[in-house]
């Protein structure tokens, strides 16, 4: 577990960590940029320099926050092709796999400028997490559909819950094979570095 300290006053745990050992570090005593923009301070004001500093060291922090987008985005493709396809047999396990497989191409481009700024060949990338994503769209329809079908789970239900669970899923397995330059040991030492 990673831990940070802000401001020496509230501390923010990083339970995806796992590095060994738990690392304290003040959030203030990072580069002055951020992806090559210069920071303007305002008068001895830290909290625009400590979220920035949140926000470049931790791909965890930008993966939620660009996953929640695409998050969204796949809930509203998932909520047309439901209506789309209507009751057939199994109809909302389909919505469900066709509305993950366009989410997945989107996301793959999304992560890779904004949560892994990956400058690894794109065709790597892509090819991994076509892959990656293959694997968890149909184990993840698996389970939709055991909670559906199976367990008689609410599909709204069944669906935050599966989005939750595939999502940390597919941080860890992106980070270290899609983008293997960004895992949370290197990303650390690339933004000491700086």
């Amino acid at each position: 577990m990673r831990e940070v300290t802000l401001g020496g006053a509230m501390t923010v745990a990083a339970a995806a960590g796992l590095g060994a050992g738990q690392i304290s570090e003040s959030a203030t005593s990072t580069a002055d940029s951020v992806d090559g923009v210069d920071e303007v301070s305002g008068g001895g004001e830290s909290s625009g320099k400590e979220s920035k500093s949140l926000w470049r060291r931790y791909s965890l922090l930008r993966f939620t926050v660009v996953g929640t987008a695409n998050t969204v985005l796949f809930f509203l493709l998932y909520l047309l092709l439901q209506w789309l396809i209507g009751d057939v047999s199994h109809g909302k396990t389909l919505a469900w796999g066709l509305a993950w497989t366009f989410e997945c191409i989107i996301s793959h481009f999304m992560h890779r400028r904004w949560t892994f700024h990956s400058d690894s060949v794109v065709l790597h990338s892509l090819s991994m997490t076509t892959i990656i994503y293959t694997v968890t769209m149909f184990t993840s329809s698996l389970t939709f559909d055991l909670l559906v079908y199976r367990f008689a789970v609410d599909h709204y239900l069944a669906w935050w819950l599966n989005v939750s669970a595939w999502g940390l899923v597919d941080y860890w397995v992106i980070s270290r094979y899609a983008f293997p330059e960004w895992t949370r040991e290197q990303e650390w030492r690339r933004s000491d570095a700086e």
